[in-house]
């Protein structure tokens, strides 16, 4: 039987628990293993069901399914749970972890191709100028990791110039070009992920970094 585990406070105890079975059938919700509530059938759960907590605060969970993604959201008096697709940290993080890969895919493979001149790689278009597109890619998901905006506005530009010049020559294969748009719908969640943080912690009365 699937599960998740959250905290309901950022590096909290994860105290509470969501099952469930099959595909999201008889999904149930406990706190420190007592019964929450139960959601019969993913129905209900994409139009969203809300629970009371012990401590009175309202816990609502939904799923809500895109194009090309799925989330639980788990939200506590309307703020999301830490952990959970809505967190803003996870959003940042997917949207790094993204820059990061691909940085290093083409910095290793651009390398061993210009290194190696392996055939494989060249055919498929690394080279030495893969190497360098990968380290400014590594630079940005770094400057993202940190919450710059502007990295992460300069590399999805450069991710679509990718995108639309793979098109125009035409090497690309279907599953590639749906696995970069999955890629770029990540790095896009980055930016609004990004703005909450940064409005967390202003309302939290901190000095962000370079303000």
């Amino acid at each position: 039987m699937p599960s998740q585990k959250f905290a309901l406070e950022q590096g909290g105890n994860k105290r509470l628990e969501i099952s469930w079975k099959g595909l999201w059938k008889n999904i149930t919700i406990r706190m420190d293993d007592l019964l929450i509530g139960v959601i019969p059938n993913q129905k209900e759960l994409r139009e969203g069901r809300e629970f009371k907590l012990l401590d009175g605060t309202a816990l609502h969970i939904q799923l809500v399914q895109g194009l090309a993604s799925s989330e639980l959201r788990v939200l506590r008096d309307g703020a999301p749970l830490p952990g959970t697709g809505s967190d803003p940290r996870m959003r940042l993080k997917q949207a790094y972890g993204v820059l990061y890969f691909i940085g290093a895919l083409n910095l290793l493979a651009g390398a061993l191709a210009g290194l190696f001149r392996i055939q494989f790689l060249q055919e498929l278009g690394f080279g030495w100028i893969s190497a360098g597109f990968g380290i400014i890619f590594l630079l940005l998901a770094f400057l993202v990791q940190k919450q710059s905006l502007v990295a992460l506005w300069t590399a999805i530009l450069l991710f679509c110039v990718d995108i639309l010049l793979s098109l125009l020559g035409g090497g690309f294969t279907v599953p590639n070009l749906l696995m970069r748009i999955l890629f770029l719908i990540l790095m896009i969640g980055g930016i609004r992920a990004i703005k909450d943080l940064k409005e967390e912690r202003n309302n939290s009365g901190l000095i962000l970094p370079g303000q």
